[in-house]
């Protein structure tokens, strides 16, 4: 296997990658979606492989020249089958090995349980009409950008704190939802 040469690919590209990646294992999910200009596809797919993950193409966007990836790094192929690892990508931006990407998302386990419970209670106290009220030191541990983000984009619910910060309110906003990650 020869080495991936990542030269003329824009930094921005592989750090929202890189960073796809690692927002997912630091929740506890074992797999990312990335969006990948069609232009680099193939390089970027060679580059994931090498550091062992299975990337499946989840289809192309033709009025935004983009192609959504799921990246999958629940059970990486082992460095036999893999004996390159991350010293074969030539690339200006540090993408995480497959490997260690799920030893991450394994140890962060019990934030995305966290998470899912949360987005339970929201959903039942939403068909109450109600809002779910949390102290914040109950959820301090979600209360990150990564963790925020993946609430509002995923499953289009909304935290601000009232109290003067002692109470975080959850709130699903009304609108279709993209059946999310988890």
């Amino acid at each position: 296997m020869s080495k991936v040469n990542m030269d003329n690919i824009p930094l921005r590209v592989l750090a929202e990658v890189s960073s796809s990646i690692n927002n997912m294992a630091k929740i506890g999910i074992c797999a990312a979606d990335v969006h990948v200009p069609n232009q680099y596809l193939v390089k970027v797919v060679e580059a994931l492989k090498i550091l062992g993950y299975e990337v499946k193409n989840l289809g192309s966007n033709t009025n935004t020249d983009m192609t959504k990836l799921r990246v999958d790094f629940n059970e990486p192929p082992s460095l036999r089958e893999n004996p390159f690892g991350n010293s074969s990508l030539d690339c200006a931006i540090w993408i995480i090995e497959a490997e260690h990407a799920n030893d991450y998302a394994k140890e962060h386990k019990k934030k995305m349980i966290h998470l899912l419970r949360i987005i339970m209670r929201t959903k039942r106290m939403k068909e109450k009409g109600n809002t779910l009220k949390e102290h914040v030191d109950d959820v301090a541990n979600i209360l990150h950008e990564t963790e925020l983000w993946y609430l509002e984009h995923y499953h289009n619910i909304y935290a601000h704190a009232v109290d003067g910060g002692d109470t975080v309110i959850f709130e699903l906003k009304d609108g279709e939802v993209e059946d999310g990650q988890g």
